[in-house]
């Protein structure tokens, strides 16, 4: 499917199956030009659970490099890219930006898991441009693509500084449970032995 032909509502529903399954998926929009195809990958955010993100929808995006965010800054090293003509995003909701301009805006979102209630065991990438992933790519487009791959391989949830992940609560609950657990089996152990 080329960057000019907007997804269906089965494309949507596939590829929402596949990550509730626990799949890692890569979607490529494109510049305003490319609307139709850009307001079907926001309708396919939505209907995953990942909240309401928006696409430029007329000429007018900021040219300056963007810069790039972990963990997309490496696994190879790198802080900025240069979109050639791309859409961008001014929401992220239950998502991430990958990559965000000086007015705020991204080109690249991450849904990485857990951010999707209708697909919380997989990961999704929007990047509204498809220049970076031609041949002739500057050497950062293509160190942009290999650390996109590298996640991909391995998602996880990277916590927005200063937010705790989803599942901390969790994790002490369980480590709290853990702890009392072995306090009484000791505790029995002991009388066990007297």
């Amino acid at each position: 499917m080329g960057v000019n032909q907007p997804l269906t509502a089965s494309d949507i529903s596939a590829y929402i199956t596949y990550m509730a399954a626990g799949g890692s998926l890569f979607v490529i929009g494109e510049n305003p030009g490319f609307a139709s195809r850009n307001n079907t990958i926001i309708a396919q955010v939505s209907s995953a659970g990942g909240g309401t993100i928006n696409a430029f929808t007329s000429a007018g995006q900021p040219s300056s490099p963007e810069t790039v965010l972990a963990p997309f800054t490496g696994p190879t090293p790198l802080s900025n890219i240069q979109y050639l003509a791309s859409s961008a995003s001014t929401t992220r909701a239950n998502g991430r930006f990958i990559t965000v301009g000086a007015t705020g805006f991204g080109t690249a979102l991450l849904f990485p898991p857990g951010t999707m209630t209708n697909a919380t065991a997989g990961a999704l990438i929007i990047a509204f441009d498809v220049n970076f992933m031609q041949a002739g790519a500057d050497a950062n487009s293509q160190i942009f693509i290999a650390n996109l791959i590298a996640y991909l391989a391995a998602p996880y949830f990277t916590p927005i500084p200063g937010t705790p992940a989803p599942a901390s609560i969790t994790l002490v609950l369980i480590g709290l449970a853990a702890a009392g657990i072995y306090a009484v089996r000791r505790k029995r152990l002991n009388q066990s032995l007297t």
